[in-house]
């Protein structure tokens, strides 16, 4: 089996090592990020930070570049906010999903290990930004569209809402939570007939493309 093993290895080109403390690394840097982002969404920090040391020495390019706050986002852009109102960061398994999405995208258009990091948190950077105008919200479902759903929170007040869980919701359904505006984007309600009415565009998630 043990030679198995190490023809599979050389046939591969990936070579697998242990450290002290067990944890497996890989000879091929896309192994090593694909096991950082899942220590990071177990919430192994330690482990993590191995993968880190090691993606360092075997692509110097990298070296002090990469560090756990790196994948951390303000608690205002999380739609899992940690239980201590002390925290101002976290580590937010939707914005984890998303940073990997976008770092290995990067890497199959060919951009190199440093250029896709570059680009994954240019991009983060950008939703962060949209992480102070988070409000909390809560309403009955009015109308459900393709893109997202109309929420009526008063008599006066209605919210558009694009959201991932389209599948789960009907209408009807009694809503609450929090949502962050999208600049420059709005919904047109028909208030009457050829008679709309422009309501503000909000998501229940920063982390996926609406």
């Amino acid at each position: 089996m043990k030679f198995f093993l190490v023809g599979l290895c050389l046939l591969t080109g990936v070579v697998f090592a242990d450290d002290f403390f067990g944890i497996s690394f890989s000879s091929s840097p896309e192994k090593d990020f694909e096991a950082l982002f899942e220590s990071l969404l177990d919430g192994d920090i330690s482990a993590a930070k191995s993968y880190i040391r090691h993606l360092e020495s075997i692509r110097p390019e990298l070296a002090g570049k990469i560090s756990i706050s790196d994948f951390k986002i303000p608690v205002l852009a999380s739609s899992h906010p940690p239980a201590s109102s002390a925290a101002q960061t976290c580590l937010d398994p939707d914005a984890l999903h998303y940073m990997k999405d976008l770092f290995f995208t990067a890497l199959k258009e060919n951009h190199s290990f440093k250029s896709a990091w570059k680009t994954m948190q240019k991009r983060v950077a950008q939703r962060v930004q949209l992480a102070p105008s988070r409000r909390a919200f809560k309403g009955k479902v009015l109308l459900l569209e393709i893109d997202g759903i109309l929420v009526k929170e008063s008599e006066t007040e209605l919210l558009f809402l694009s959201t991932k869980s389209l599948e789960t919701i009907q209408k009807g359904d009694s809503l609450e939570g929090y949502c962050w505006k999208l600049p420059g984007l709005s919904y047109s309600y028909e208030i009457a007939p050829e008679k709309f009415k422009a309501i503000d565009l909000y998501t229940d998630s920063l982390w996926w493309d609406y």
